[in-house]
């Protein structure tokens, strides 16, 4: 993460494309799969954006992880903007994601607004609906920076 600040201080755009494997809505449905076997439990909820209470073993350590690496990039994302320097980032329109403490205030400052479409910047195959969050100025070059 050092190396990193060092360089996103040099960015003049940067893009994120944060993990949303533990912000997954999917993982509200229950069900088992072809083989029997259950499908994976929620790790966060609207009201624990960050995290169930009582997660233990590799599920606490997955979220931390997670939780960890979007505070950096949202932090980073933060000073770039008080630099003037422009930004996106994207996450699926439904993910928890969007309900982090961080995301909230950050959306709440109105530097940012957001923007619709129908792909995964990673590449899914299928089709849904997912947001970008941009900030109110643009700049030309771009630094991508995805989260996995």
């Amino acid at each position: 993460q050092a190396k990193l600040h060092e360089e996103l201080k040099h960015a003049v755009f940067i893009a994120a494309a944060l993990d949303c494997s533990t912000k997954s809505r999917i993982r509200e449905k229950e069900g088992v799969r072809a083989d029997g076997t259950p499908l994976p439990k929620p790790l966060r909820s609207e009201e624990y954006p960050m995290g169930l209470p009582g997660l233990v073993g590799c599920d606490k350590e997955r979220v931390q992880r997670d939780n960890d690496a979007a505070e950096f990039v949202l932090s980073e994302l933060q000073h770039a903007h008080d630099r003037g320097v422009g930004s996106v980032r994207e996450n699926p329109h439904n993910s928890l994601h969007w309900c982090t403490p961080t995301e909230v205030r950050m959306f709440s400052t109105r530097q940012w607004w957001d923007r619709h479409y129908h792909a995964c910047c990673l590449q899914a195959t299928r089709r849904k609906l997912a947001s970008r969050f941009l900030p109110n100025r643009f700049r030309r070059s771009l630094i991508i920076v995805a989260l996995e």
